[in-house]
């Protein structure tokens, strides 16, 4: 099955029309700490350990443990491909209804979207 590719524009939409819709972003906490989406939740896919990113051995337990298998998952980075790999991680995982913002979060910003 494909990963839906949505715009930013598309995603803040789908989020003020569902409230059951969750931004999760997989970025570092660095950079999800320097700003993101309002609203979104942080799960990084690869974090820096011992000065390198790296897997977060944590991911598919800690968004397990988040969020139910059916639920609606808008899933960003800083610019699209590391929100690919999680979808589809996801996606093997069982997880329903992913889509990968494309762009990420240097596209949100450019399109004036709001941040925190």
């Amino acid at each position: 099955m494909s990963i839906p590719q949505i715009s930013p524009l598309e995603a803040k939409n789908i989020l003020d029309q569902n409230a059951d819709a969750t931004y999760v972003d997989v970025r570092s906490t660095q950079e999800f700490q320097e700003g993101h989406p309002v609203g979104a939740v942080h799960l990084a896919l690869l974090d820096f350990q011992n000065g390198q990113m790296a897997p977060n051995p944590k991911f598919t337990q800690d968004f397990e443990t988040k969020f139910p298998k059916n639920k609606k998952l808008i899933i960003g980075c800083q610019a699209g491909g590391r929100s690919q790999r999680a979808c589809e991680l996801l996606q093997s995982l069982g997880y329903q209804d992913v889509s990968n913002v494309s762009g990420g979060y240097g596209a949100w910003e450019h399109y004036g979207l709001p941040t925190e």
